[in-house]
């Protein structure tokens, strides 16, 4: 899955990316007031999305993603 990450300004909305995983989008947005927004609805299993008890794991389960080319 690919992410993308607006950042909201004065002079209006930038778009930076896209990042392959949710991990480098966050780890990009630290510090930075901005909104992360999917490219497409992850293929993962939702049991197991649902089961997952940390933001970790499920951050986990959609790295394991394939990119989206």
């Amino acid at each position: 899955m690919r992410y993308l990450l607006q950042v909201k300004t004065i002079a209006g909305t930038i778009t930076l990316g896209p990042f392959a995983t949710i991990t480098e989008a966050r780890h990009y947005a630290a510090g930075i007031r901005g909104q992360i927004i999917e490219l497409h609805a992850p293929p993962a299993d939702l049991a197991k999305l649902q089961a997952a008890g940390t933001r970790e794991a499920v951050n986990l389960i959609l790295d394991k993603l394939p990119a989206i080319p």
